[in-house]
């Protein structure tokens, strides 16, 4: 057996122990809350699939036609609870999978067994993980794909030369960007910035073939998107979801400057947003309640008048504007901001009964398993520093900390080891909730691959 054989062997060992080591970890969960959790999003995407409601790109639809093919399995034996079952298994199955893998090239990029090690701990212990495996969110397949598309981003760049030559490696992160630019529409963004720069790792007489295979890979997601909406008829998502913000900005200013407002600010934004009740709506932490009132009817003049009027109230008032933004997005870059904000995306979620026609609205189990698992939860969050890490802040602070140590130790292109996660992040921040954990998913799983191939290789 030769020497290549055998670390090939050494590698799969390793990363099935470590498979089955996260499993045993994340069971407490799984089985307390057999035979998983709900999330109105995913009843949202099953009606879709099931031909209940028409489909819409506001869920990514290839995310809404996996979801609903393993409900479907599932139905086979008999009722919904064993399709939600089959997503809980998927789940697990693939978080396991990835953690594994990504734990396992962190010792390699490290070259330390402790590395390894730290990373499964951090894996299995992390209330988040065992958490997501159970509940049946789009954004647990999505940052199953991200935390993959992140490792071999990170591989790639440590060692580009030997990553191009494997057209097994190359092959899996072209996969990997596909599957997450699919499964999640701000995804997209994350691959499109980021992936087609490797290309610049290649030296430059072969940069042009790389470059191409890259930006066709992107392409690839854009036109599977086009394809499956054209399938499926899916009527478009309205332009609110990129208008988290400035929506957010302009009821704030109408709240503490409605004296302020003239008729024709009043009528601009009027023909966008329901203005009477924007003041009532307002809600500081998300920006729903307000883009709920976005009128359909709305045109792009609309649109464009409204957005003048939008630059005009806040060169009025820019400490509101400034803010409503800082309120909206704080959770992504305070750690202190604490997870009882958002209870709910650890799964503290009672059976919603708008999924009856989906499946049984009881647990199988005791409440007294997840009242357990609820119990380390808060334990975890209470211990100093370790509770830091069921926030989305600590995770934006160790990526400027990273890029930081790049810069000052002159390694600017292992950046592109960051920019998935940055870009993520970003997109966090421009979204409708405030220091979401279900939104940075993707970030949290990358996170020990950043920092071990960021800040602990030559």
């Amino acid at each position: 057996m030769t020497r290549e054989m055998q670390m090939k062997r050494k590698a799969r060992g390793a990363i099935t122990i470590s498979f089955f080591v996260l499993i045993l970890a994340w069971l407490p969960w799984v089985i307390s809350y057999l035979p998983g959790s709900d999330c109105p999003d995913l009843g949202g995407q099953l009606r879709q699939f099931l031909g209940i409601t028409d489909y819409s790109t506001h869920h990514p639809i290839v995310s809404t036609l996996i979801y609903g093919t393993i409900y479907s399995i599932g139905m086979l034996l008999g009722s919904g609870d064993f399709g939600y079952l089959f997503i809980v298994i998927v789940q697990t199955l693939g978080f396991a999978a990835v953690c594994a893998y990504e734990a396992y090239e962190v010792g390699v990029l490290t070259n330390s067994h402790t590395a390894y090690r730290i990373t499964i701990a951090f894996f299995a212990i992390l209330p988040v993980f065992g958490s997501y495996c159970q509940w049946c969110v789009k954004d647990s397949l999505f940052a199953i794909a991200f935390g993959l598309y992140a490792t071999l981003v990170a591989m790639c760049v440590i060692n580009p030369n030997k990553f191009f030559e494997s057209k097994r490696q190359l092959t899996g992160l072209c996969m990997a960007a596909i599957a997450t630019g699919l499964l999640r529409n701000n995804g997209l963004y994350a691959v499109a910035f980021s992936l087609p720069f490797l290309a610049l790792l290649r030296p430059k007489g072969k940069r042009f073939r790389m470059t191409i295979i890259l930006i066709v890979t992107v392409l690839i997601i854009l036109i599977t998107n086009a394809t499956v909406k054209i399938v499926t008829n899916a009527s478009s998502d309205t332009i609110k979801e990129s208008f988290s913000i400035p929506f957010q900005q302009t009821a704030r200013y109408v709240r503490e400057h409605s004296d302020e407002v003239t008729d024709s600010e009043r009528e601009a934004i009027n023909a966008v947003l329901d203005y009477e009740n924007l003041a009532t709506l307002y809600n500081e932490d998300t920006s729903d309640p307000v883009k709920a009132t976005y009128k359909s009817t709305a045109t792009m003049q609309d649109v464009i008048r409204y957005l003048r009027t939008w630059i005009s109230q806040g060169l009025k008032s820019p400490k509101c504007y400034l803010c409503a933004t800082l309120r909206q997005t704080y959770g992504y870059w305070y750690p202190e901001q604490g997870i009882a904000t958002h209870d709910f995306e650890f799964c503290a979620y009672v059976m919603f009964e708008n999924v009856a026609e989906l499946r049984d609205t009881t647990y199988w189990m005791p409440e007294a398993l997840r009242t357990f698992c609820q119990n380390w939860r808060k334990i975890f969050n209470a211990i100093p520093i370790a509770g830091y890490f069921l926030t989305p802040g600590i995770y934006t602070w160790l990526l400027v900390l990273e890029a930081g140590y790049l810069v000052w130790r002159k390694k600017t292109q292992n950046l592109l080891i960051l920019l998935p996660c940055i870009v993520l992040t970003l997109t966090c921040i421009a979204g409708p909730l405030n220091g979401s954990v279900r939104y940075s998913l993707g970030v949290i799983t990358a996170m020990p691959v950043c920092l071990a191939a960021s800040m602990f290789t030559s």
